[in-house]
């Protein structure tokens, strides 16, 4: 799916810090997810994006790629999802396609069923990236992002407790995940192994006390 212009919402951040910049009267509205090192590394992934003729060529220098031989219309490109916000406000971008890892077809096989989906294969940071592109891409089509994504995340989690408890991070399952759901899972593990030895305590310490009870009980 494509996003054009002339069609795109205001997707504006809803949650902000504010910072003054020492000017008086004057703020500079920062992002909160700016300060996510999670949501950094996700929209460093590349996005396709198309770009008008008359597009400078210091925006493909930034961008990091060759500056097109021939000017004409609709220049594909790729883009760091971080720089779609601020391209996408300017004139030379015409439009920008949605990633893989929302795009209509993986919505539909998501909603069919998310258990099966290897979301590592889509993206290591899946949650995090597809959150910002719902943001991005705002109105309905942000909407089903999201409600897909957090549909999807219910569905798997049953799996995510049973792995914490049972297999913990070891398990090939894990391979299968993106990066917060595979934190989940040795957070689960961890905090499940602390709770056996608490309640439980060493299964060495535990025998001994029992043969002491055994022999107490017994005169012996």
């Amino acid at each position: 799916m494509c996003l054009k212009r002339g069609s795109w919402p205001d997707t504006r951040f809803s949650d902000h810090f504010l910072t003054m910049n020492g000017q008086q009267n004057q703020i500079n509205i920062v992002p909160s997810t700016a300060f996510d090192l999670d949501v950094l590394l996700a929209m460093q992934t590349p996005v396709e994006g198309h770009f008008s003729a008359d597009t400078p060529s210091d925006i493909y220098r930034v961008l990091g790629q060759p500056v097109p031989a021939r000017f004409s219309s609709n220049i594909k490109s790729e883009v760091p999802a971080y720089l779609i916000d601020v391209l996408k406000r300017s004139e030379h971008m015409q439009q920008w396609k949605f990633p893989r890892s929302c795009q209509d077809r993986t919505l539909e096989v998501l909603k069919a069923d998310a258990t099966c989906v290897p979301l590592n294969q889509l993206s290591m940071d899946f949650y995090a990236f597809n959150a910002q592109i719902a943001e991005l891409a705002g109105g309905l089509a942000g909407v089903e992002i999201a409600q897909t994504m957090l549909a999807s995340f219910r569905k798997r989690f049953p799996k995510l407790l049973s792995l914490a408890i049972h297999m913990g991070s070891k398990s090939k399952e894990t391979e299968r995940m993106d990066r917060f759901e595979v934190r989940m899972v040795k957070q689960g593990a961890a905090e499940s192994a602390a709770f056996k030895e608490w309640r439980y305590g060493n299964q060495n310490e535990n025998r001994r006390g029992m043969k002491r009870k055994f022999q107490v009980f017994n005169n012996t």
